[in-house]
């Protein structure tokens, strides 16, 4: 159980980091991470992100090699300003987790492919302006299906930030209770 924003992994971080992670994984450059799986782990009150997949320091300049078939499942996530982030990260389940937060409690970010975010309670906060159950933005084949989402500024947000290439995605099944807009 991480309960102090300084944690990293477990370890207390120097704050210069500026990192705030709970949990953040995935190969800095060369061949990305594979088969990594995050189940039944509890994150209260994390800086940043809860947990961070697919990314290495982004002050690295460093071309991130990511992250392939990572599954998270069955987590606990409080207080957190974002639960879940994606990052060059491919084939990736996010599933069965309770997640609260005021931004982003699910993200695929630029650069992912085939996330599947289902079966998941995802409770927001409309009034932060930040929150949103699940986002996708700049990712490929991402499906949101059968997720609770109650009290976000925003349900579900796929966006393309105007790139020229297709991006695929599908969204279904989901129940999306007192959201400001969808």
């Amino acid at each position: 159980e991480v309960t102090d924003h300084s944690a990293l992994n477990g370890w207390y971080y120097d704050e210069s980091m500026n990192r705030g992670n709970a949990i953040s994984f995935g190969a800095l450059s060369g061949a990305p991470l594979e088969d990594v799986q995050i189940e039944g782990c509890t994150i209260v009150g994390g800086y940043h992100k809860a947990i961070l997949i697919g990314s290495g320091p982004s002050k690295s300049g460093l071309k991130r090699a990511g992250a392939n078939n990572v599954r998270v499942k069955g987590n606990t996530v409080l207080d957190c300003a974002v639960g879940f982030g994606g990052l060059v990260a491919t084939n990736v389940v996010i599933s069965t987790n309770t997640i609260t937060g005021t931004g982003d409690l699910i993200k695929s970010g630029a650069d992912c492919d085939l996330h599947t975010v289902s079966a998941n309670i995802l409770n927001g906060d409309a009034t932060s302006g930040a929150s949103t159950g699940v986002t996708s933005n700049e990712s490929s084949n991402v499906t949101v299906s059968a997720n609770t989402i109650n009290g976000a500024r925003i349900g579900v947000f796929f966006s393309d930030n105007g790139l020229t290439t297709a991006r695929g995605g599908a969204i279904s099944g989901n129940t999306i209770i007192d959201c400001g807009q969808i």
